[in-house]
């Protein structure tokens, strides 16, 4: 079969490079776009756009093409001096599939997707033709910059499965037809595989696709990879015969997802080496991809485009907190990519901060600080199981939250690919847990760790925060020691918590030669006043959520006097029981969702009256369509209750007759640890239960960031809460 070094061959060619100060694109929805508005994007400071096309638009019938409004487009972007992006969709999107493939995808639970079937030859041929007839028309044009390729559904590869039920597409007559012509060119002996899985088929047609659960679903979750990686190299080397123009691939979702969608990270790089591919990260503002994506750039030495898509967290912290992962892709950052111009609440609130911070993050020059410190992750569990891998980036997020040290994250393909080494690292964190690469590198003497403290003291940190803000802000930098100067985003991340107090900034950590330094602010070059410290320079910090600064470390003492004082005067300290009470502001603990009304989410929360006081009260899983209802909720991350181990609960609620909630939390277990359970006396009054948690871990692994939920009991109606107390417990 052709497996991974097979696809990618031996004259794998280096990746072109991001232009001279980086993409700068924002996404637009299918329709002819005048000049104004790539004039307008100019003028703030973007030079590509993207274009999100339809398929049905562009092909509505069979080989007869009406390329007009692509054409009228590129021409107006051109006029701009902008570069028009094509983004190509294969299906979900509006207009896509064309109406005339008819193709449609099965899940693992028999259920119809809404994706074409993966190798249906018809379908798989019609998006194949029209990719490469419509590069092939637009690719002189001056307005053409390039073209995202991606098969399946954009962002997730395989499919989105039909809402709301479970299962994993790819269980459609003509891809398991496929898989019984792939199993002989995978394993060549019949008998071979037989012994390898003690089992005695008697042909290959025998061999079941298996689905989730079942005996043999890691053989079918083998082949769904290997078509991934297949596919997309027939595409992309069909497109390069037509184009030496940029091409993109989206990778989207999350490391959970994993299991469902087969869209392996490592699969988008390896490919992406080969035939010279930027790789786009949506979803940038999630901390562990970006950490992750950022490390598998450098690795296969692959451009990386990072592009917000909101989760609805709280824009203003998400937005900042994208801008300032584009440092966690140096040398190979590529660029930023907004989604999607003039597309709502986001839009308002992300796009006017992208536009100021476009030019300033263009102007970093440098390179994220690596040090031999290594997060490992196995995506091996990805082949066996349909929930693994949940949880996984949020912890990546928070180890490198907590640790501010340059370090990596190596992954199980990258050694398979021989791209990585665990023993070129003086430390190792495994992630997903030891593997035999692990228990090897341990045998030859590497040092295995269990948390974030503990890789740290393996190397030199770049930045520290008093009080500790993991959480709460996030520094990324970017180093130059050949020029002595870096610079440093620093981004209030938390929607909820604004942060006080300092960070010190130390040269050593960055790779910067010995000296004194002094920090300015950018835009402006104003200097930033700081103390000088041992090792470093303290700066004080007042930040509301959403704050982001850029500051360039620059060789040579400052000429500011030091600040006269902290930045805030020293209070009391910090409670340790910490309270969220419906319809005030929240005292250490917070409501999250209250008021939102995200179609599909389980976490939406109306304010609402009950007995002359207010409450918040879940959406019945009938209103909200998801399995369950739940009531998130997030620790002030400053607060020892945040830290602790063991929690006290407090929860006073509505006793509606069979209602009652368990407490699902963030803890050594995972993101979802399961709590105790409550059930209601049914009383119809407020009712107060306490219980208490174990082994609790914090790091906001949850949906939305939040650290425990509240599950209702009985889904169908509203779990109706007033108030939330969670102390410290012995």
């Amino acid at each position: 079969a052709l497996g991974t070094a097979a696809l990618l061959g031996s004259c794998a060619r280096p990746a072109a490079g991001p232009p001279p100060g980086g993409i700068r694109a924002v996404q637009l929805a299918w329709r002819a776009w005048p000049v104004s508005t790539f004039r307008q994007l100019a003028d703030q400071g973007l030079n590509r756009a993207e274009l999100n096309l339809e398929w049905g638009a562009l092909e509505p019938q069979p080989g007869r093409f009406s390329f007009g409004v692509l054409d009228a487009d590129l021409a107006a972007a051109a006029a701009a001096h902008v570069e028009l992006i094509p983004i190509f969709w294969e299906s979900v999107w509006t207009g896509n599939p064309a109406p005339w493939v008819t193709s449609r995808d099965i899940t693992s639970t028999g259920a119809t997707a809404a994706i074409p079937a993966w190798w249906n030859p018809a379908a798989r041929q019609a998006y194949f033709t029209y990719v490469t007839t419509t590069v092939a028309h637009i690719r002189r044009s001056p307005g053409f910059g390039g073209a995202f390729l991606n098969y399946g559904w954009l962002d997730a590869t395989w499919g989105q499965p039909p809402s709301p039920a479970a299962g994993v597409t790819g269980y459609a007559p003509d891809d398991v037809a496929e898989f019984h012509r792939w199993l002989p060119l995978e394993f060549r002996s019949l008998r071979a595989f037989n012994r390898a899985y003690a089992t005695r088929y008697a042909s290959w047609d025998s061999v079941p696709a298996a689905r989730p659960g079942q005996p043999g679903f890691a053989v079918y979750q083998a082949f769904r990879a290997w078509s991934v990686q297949e596919t997309y190299a027939r595409l992309t080397a069909r497109v390069r015969r037509e184009t030496s123009a940029p091409l993109y691939y989206y990778w989207g979702g999350d490391l959970s997802n994993e299991p469902a969608f087969l869209n392996l990270p490592d699969s988008f790089f390896a490919l992406a080496r080969r035939y010279r591919v930027t790789v786009v990260l949506d979803d940038a503002e999630n901390t562990g991809l970006a950490v992750l994506f950022g490390s598998l750039a450098r690795a296969y030495g692959v451009p990386l485009l990072q592009e917000w898509t909101p989760a609805g967290s709280g824009y203003a912290a998400e937005a900042a907190r994208w801008l300032g992962h584009e440092g966690l892709g140096a040398p190979e950052a590529a660029g930023l990519d907004f989604f999607l111009f003039q597309g709502g609440r986001e839009y308002a609130a992300g796009f006017p901060v992208f536009a100021r911070w476009a030019a300033p993050l263009g102007a970093m020059d440098g390179a994220y600080p690596q040090q031999p410190l290594a997060l490992y992750v196995s995506f091996a569990s990805a082949f066996r199981s349909a929930d693994a891998l949940t949880g996984t980036s949020a912890e990546i997020g928070a180890l490198w939250s907590e640790a501010h040290v340059g370090l990596q994250v190596v992954t199980d393909r990258e050694l398979a690919a021989g791209v990585a080494r665990l023993s070129a690292f003086r430390a190792v964190l495994p992630v997903t847990g030891p593997d035999a690469a692990v228990r090897a590198y341990a045998a030859q003497g590497g040092h295995v760790v269990g948390s974030a403290a503990a890789l740290e003291a393996y190397g030199a940190p770049y930045a520290s925060f008093a009080p500790a803000a993991a959480g709460l802000v996030e520094a990324v930098p970017v180093a130059a020691p050949a020029s002595r100067r870096a610079w440093i985003s620093i981004a209030a991340v938390n929607p909820t918590w604004p942060y006080s107090g300092t960070v010190t900034i130390l040269p050593g950590g960055l790779g910067l030669p010995a000296g004194a330094y002094h920090l300015v602010e950018e835009p402006g070059g104003q200097q930033v006043p700081y103390r000088a410290v041992a090792g470093g320079l303290a700066v004080p910090l007042d930040l509301a959520p959403g704050a982001f600064e850029l500051w360039e470390l620059a060789a040579g003492a400052g000429s500011l006097p030091p600040p006269a004082g902290p930045s805030a005067a020293p209070g009391a300290p910090a409670a340790s029981t910490v309270a969220a009470v419906a319809g005030q502001a929240p005292a250490g603990l917070a409501f999250l969702g209250v008021g939102a009304a995200a179609a599909g989410s389980d976490g939406n929360l109306d304010l609402v009256a009950q007995g002359g006081l207010q409450a918040v009260a879940t959406w019945p899983t009938g209103r909200s369509r998801t399995p369950g209802s739940f009531v998130y909720l997030q620790i002030d991350p400053s607060s020892p209750v945040d830290a602790a181990a063991a929690v006290r609960v407090q929860v006073t609620y509505l006793a509606t007759p069979g209602q009652g909630f368990q407490v699902q939390y963030d803890g050594t277990g995972g993101p979802y640890e399961p709590g105790p359970s409550v059930a209601s006396p049914g009383t119809g009054a407020w009712t107060t239960a306490t219980v208490t948690l174990r082994g609790a871990r914090f790091d906001e692994g949850q949906n939305g960031g939040a650290d425990l939920r509240l599950f209702a009991r009985d889904g169908s109606q509203p779990l109706v809460v007033r108030e939330v107390e969670i102390s410290a417990a012995s």
